[in-house]
């Protein structure tokens, strides 16, 4: 592989299309001014310019050509291209020989062509180029897995194919292909994990031989069966008796290593379910939870009011455990500068922790065999020979 062709900064590919579609039939010398005088804006690290809004700062290019240019990819993109931002997509077209200059004009070549039209080839091609495809097959076989688990494969990738010397630059470019897989939706990421979906595996399909595809078929049908448990536990805890919830949730927190964990009084539980003590170091610190078995959204009230209650029991930190989803507002105020933090499970994250703990599923081992030729050099026929001849010799 060509190292000057591996991108770095991975780009959006429905971002380059637009990109490449408008670039289309235009001067090069064109866009090179245009990005001449986006560059002489940005001023330094003291007076930095704001590139988030092109509709105010577009107006400010010196008139011509190149402002004309970074108007029609801001418009004519519907605003998924800022003008700012396009040089990354110039240097991924180019290498890939998606677009040419003849005569001092930019064309699409036909693999751009292809490329913009969303082409399952030309696609699949450049993927495979970029790595993209290792990227899948990386999380196939690790499973949930977060970019500090994959750097260890990756950096030995990047420094086989890239000019790349520091880890910053193969944690950037693996970041950049982890984004671009969860833009497609191939990927999705939980907190600071990354897992492939249903899609991914099934594009994954399309880079592996044959003797891959049985394991990976078997995978799909694991993880479709996954899917299935994962929605019958939740069910059943969306409709669980509200008690036996709280039972349930005390018995996930003392897997969880918590220690003291009892359910709190009915009368006077001010809005806190359970209490318990967690180790930080050398130090135990008192927390209360708030169990909600509900299907909706936990907003900021609840949030605040489990703060509220909080000096009542003497706690340093909160949690809320529930079966349904937050508000983006219950978020925001979860984690406040000089308050103290309140933890929030989701029903996904609660699925999560009861998995990881064997609470409400029965694990299955699912062995595959794959044959392993090296192992079996020690049969050799001229090493076996020899042995029988030193075996001889000795009697």
């Amino acid at each position: 592989m060509d190292k000057r062709f591996l991108t770095l900064y991975l780009p959006e590919y429905d971002q380059v299309a637009h990109f490449l579609r408008i670039l289309d039939g235009t001067r090069d010398q064109t866009y090179k001014l245009m990005w001449q005088h986006i560059k002489s804006m940005v001023g330094n690290p003291q007076e930095a310019t704001d590139f988030t809004n092109p509709c105010q700062w577009i107006p400010e290019l010196p008139s011509g050509n190149g402002r004309d240019l970074a108007q029609r990819i801001w418009r004519e993109s519907e605003g998924r291209v800022n003008p700012r931002w396009s040089r990354q997509f110039w240097r991924f077209g180019e290498p890939h020989a998606l677009v040419a200059v003849n005569d001092r004009v930019c064309s699409l070549t036909d693999l751009g062509k292809r490329f913009v039209n969303t082409d399952a080839d030309a696609i699949r091609q450049i993927d495979e180029h970029e790595g993209i495809y290792l990227v899948l097959s990386a999380l196939a076989d690790r499973g949930s897995s977060s970019l500090n688990d994959l750097f260890g494969q990756f950096r030995a990738f990047f420094q086989m194919r890239t000019s790349w010397k520091s880890d910053a630059s193969f944690r950037t470019a693996l970041r950049y292909r982890l984004n671009n897989l969860r833009h497609r939706e191939l990927v999705y990421r939980q907190g600071r994990k990354y897992e492939i979906t249903d899609a991914g595996l099934a594009y994954l399909l399309n880079f592996i031989g044959s003797d891959d595809k049985a394991a990976l078929a078997v995978q799909l049908a694991v993880k479709e069966k996954n899917s299935q448990v994962r929605k019958q536990l939740l069910e059943f805890l969306q409709t669980m008796d509200p008690f036996q919830f709280e039972h349930l949730v005390l018995r996930l927190f003392e897997a969880m290593e918590y220690e003291n964990v009892e359910l709190t009084p009915y009368l006077q539980d001010q809005g806190v379910d359970i209490k318990a003590d967690i180790e930080f170091g050398i130090s135990s610190v008192h927390e209360v939870i708030q169990v909600k078995r509900h299907k909706g959204s936990i907003g900021q009230p609840i949030v605040s009011g489990l703060r509220g209650a909080m000096p009542l029991f003497d706690a340093l930190r909160g949690s809320i455990v529930t079966t349904g989803a937050f508000s983006k507002k219950a978020k925001e105020i979860a984690v406040v500068r000089n308050a103290p933090p309140i933890s929030l499970i989701d029903g996904e994250r609660l699925l999560d922790l009861l998995i990881e703990h064997d609470i409400g599923i029965h694990k299955r081992e699912i062995r595959i065999l794959e044959f392993d030729q090296a192992s079996l050099s020690d049969f050799d026929s001229e090493e076996l020979e020899a042995a029988s001849l030193k075996e001889s010799e000795s009697e």
